[in-house]
Formats: C-alpha cells, structure tokens, sequence
C-alpha cells in the first residue's frame, strides 16, 4: 500500500462492507461491488479467473495464501502473503 501511495493511488472510502466468514470481504466502492475472496467464492460467484488463475497457483506453490480480488464481477488482481518464520519457529512447532 506505500508503495501505491507513492504512485499517486489514493484508498476510495467505501460505501459499505461485509466480512464473508472463511471466505473474504465484498465491498461497494464508488457504486462498483469489489470482492476479495478465495478461488472457490470466486467461482460461486461467477467470477472467471483467467489468466491469473495460473500466477495463483505459483504463489500457492511457495506456500503462500492467495485471494482474488474481483471489481464489478471481473477478476482484477491476485493478492498473497505468506508468514515469515522467525529464529525460533522450529522449536515451538517440535514442542
């Protein structure tokens, strides 16, 4: 996000929003609907992936959780984030 506020994009106030238990949150932004969700709420909704169905499936690879988002029912972006391990990730996991 700084890095978009640097490129001069600016966040729009939304008109209302709704979390999506498990899947996500849907939106309304300047009269457009703007879903953030999983490849499976995607798809509920009609909402084709295309061409980045196949960046997702990379991202996933590397261990990295992925969403879509969707504006006005077409696919815009694919987001990922992932957890960095710390010193001492592998102690507490083995107990």
């Amino acid at each position: 996000m700084k890095t978009r506020a640097r490129e001069g994009w600016r966040c729009q106030p939304q008109a209302a929003s709704r979390a999506l238990a498990g899947h996500g949150v849907e939106a309304s932004v300047n009269g457009a609907m703007v879903l953030l969700s999983t490849a499976k709420l995607m798809s509920e909704r009609g909402v084709e992936l295309g061409r980045l169905k196949e960046e997702a499936e990379r991202l996933a690879e590397d261990a990295k959780s992925v969403m879509y988002v969707a504006v006005g029912g077409w696919v815009a972006r694919v987001v990922a984030v992932a957890d960095t391990s710390k010193e001492d990730s592998r102690s507490v996991v083995a107990g």
